[in-house]
Order: C-alpha cells, then structure tokens, then sequence
C-alpha cells in the first residue's frame, strides 16, 4: 500500500518575500524543492495586511488611502440625498 503526502505544496500560488537591509547588497536567492521552483515577489497580503520586501508601511497606506477617498467622495456628492444617519453607516462600512 502507497502513502500518500498529507501536505502538498501548490507551486502556482506559493511565493515567498526576502527582507533585506538597506546597506546589504542584492542577493536574490533561488527556493528549489524537488525541481519546482518557488516565485520571488514585492509584497504580499497576509490576513488582509499587506506586508512587502522592506516592511514598510506605503502599500498599507496607499491602500488606506484609497478607501478614504472613495467614502470622503460618496458621502460629499450623497450629502443632499442620504440623512446624516445613512452617511454615517457609509462612512463605518468602508473605514471601519
């Protein structure tokens, strides 16, 4: 009787992140198992953070940034037409 693998790696939607410092040089290293390569990326969202290469905080910010506008938008051209009360919900949908 074969075994079966319990765990099985998808290589088509693993990567992986290397941190570096900023005085290091560029050092890209190669994950190889069993004759599959493992993709190198930037970033990644992990549990619905985004975490990149230098554990800097733009992408986060950038993302934040870009549900702000949208709620500062909806809620200045929807001013005239929704109650406070209804803004209000709006506004704790896309923030909070």
């Amino acid at each position: 009787m074969v075994k079966k693998p319990h765990l099985v790696l998808n290589y088509n939607k693993t990567i992986y992140l290397q941190f570096n410092m900023k005085n290091s040089g560029d050092c890209i290293m190669k994950l190889n198992y069993q004759g599959n390569y493992v993709k190198i990326s930037s970033h990644t969202k992990f549990l619905g953070l985004i975490i990149d290469d230098a554990l800097s905080c733009k992408s986060r910010i950038d993302q934040m940034m870009s549900k702000l506008n949208t709620v500062c938008f909806l809620n200045g051209t929807k001013q005239a037409v929704m109650s406070t009360e209804t803004l209000r919900m709006v506004y704790f949908a896309y923030v909070h």
